[in-house]
């Protein structure tokens, strides 16, 4: 698999369910997407977003984000996926003081940006008339 067409998985999950986690986004990708990468925030070096992902899911994830839009959600979420980063939760108080001296996870889950729902939509209508 390649990271372009992992991307595209990644994509396609969030479409099919809006909110995912990066633990429904790892699955929903297969073995290749597990390892033991972990990704973070380039502006705050020690807030933490995603951890066992493998190098090629790190690719395509960083292909698939310019369509998607972030947010913030509770550990509860990860919990009930069974993606719990073992670090304390990043807040709201601690970034605005500049983050934080050791690593902090900040849970996310994803939904399309609006451009990309539409373009989605589009195609898949495209689809059907041709079929």
């Amino acid at each position: 698999m390649t990271a372009q067409e992992m991307a595209e998985i990644i994509i396609e999950t969030v479409r099919k369910r809006p909110y995912a986690s990066h633990t429904d986004l790892i699955r929903a990708c297969g073995p290749d997407a597990e390892g033991d990468v972990a990704l973070g925030h380039a502006d705050f070096p020690n807030i933490f977003y995603l951890g066992g992902a493998s190098d090629l899911f790190c690719e395509a994830y960083h292909l698939a984000t310019p369509k998607l839009e972030p947010h913030a959600a509770s550990w509860l979420v990860y919990l009930a996926d069974g993606g719990l980063l073992n670090m304390p939760l990043a807040t709201p108080g601690g970034l605005k003081r500049g983050g934080y001296k050791t690593p902090h996870w900040l849970p996310l889950t994803w939904t399309l940006k609006p451009v990309a729902a539409e373009t989605f939509e589009s195609r898949a209508a495209q689809k059907e008339k041709v079929a």
